[in-house]
């Protein structure tokens, strides 16, 4: 709200303004409601901190799907997501929790509706599943050039993947991708890093360990 001060002035039935006439208070003050520009974006989550190591994210659900920003123009121009954070060190065990989340305006920006939303976190104990025969996928071959994955000899790999056994059990091979991108490699023979593109909640068993393919490139 904006304080501002108005003059009074005395009207008869008709609607026209006595002039002359004494009104004591002469001015008074008013508040006057200001509507910010605002925008409504979508709800996105994050992660702070680690679960114990038994355990793992199963499901992430908050109640609202998007938030509303309020600010100036300029400010809510670049604002394509809104992103609050889960504080994972506070699940302890298996089993679906509520989490409150108090919502902070991004910088910039003058306020947020709601302030406080509300997730629920599902997390189950650890399980491992071993996939075989995904197909390595050569990304980025050059013009003219020709690519064959040479090691391993079947162009595929063998992957052991870690998550909820519910996920697990309903993982769907075709949602899992392996690629080595050959971008800039002239002809010859070269050992790429895989990069494993994997579905939701669900991670390599090993994540510290290179995958790697041995690519050869003919022109």
């Amino acid at each position: 709200f904006k304080e501002k001060r108005m003059k009074l002035a005395a009207y008869d039935s008709a609607g026209n303004e006595i002039k002359g006439a004494v009104i004591e208070p002469s001015t008074v003050s008013v508040e006057l409601p200001i509507t910010l520009p605002f925008k409504s974006v979508p709800l996105d989550i994050g992660y702070t901190g680690q679960l114990p190591s038994s355990l793992v994210l199963s499901r992430v659900t908050p109640e609202l799907e998007s938030v509303v920003v309020y600010g100036y123009k300029d400010s809510l121009a670049s604002i394509t997501s809104y992103e609050a954070m889960i504080d994972l060190s506070t699940i302890k065990a298996a089993g679906t929790n509520q989490v409150e989340i108090k919502l902070t305006p991004p910088a910039g920006t003058e306020k947020m509706e709601p302030d406080i939303v509300n997730v629920m976190v599902s997390a189950s104990e650890i399980a491992e599943r071993t996939v075989e025969g995904i197909p390595v996928i050569l990304q980025g071959l050059g013009s003219g050039l020709e690519g064959t994955v040479t090691n391993p000899a079947s162009e595929a790999v063998t992957l052991t993947l870690s998550g909820a056994p519910a996920l697990l059990d309903q993982l769907d091979r075709n949602k899992i991708s392996v690629v080595a991108d050959v971008s800039g490699l002239m002809a010859g023979t070269h050992e790429v890093s895989l990069q494993v593109s994997l579905p939701k909640f669900i991670a390599l068993s090993h994540s510290g360990e290179r995958l790697v393919a041995t690519v050869q490139l003919k022109s």
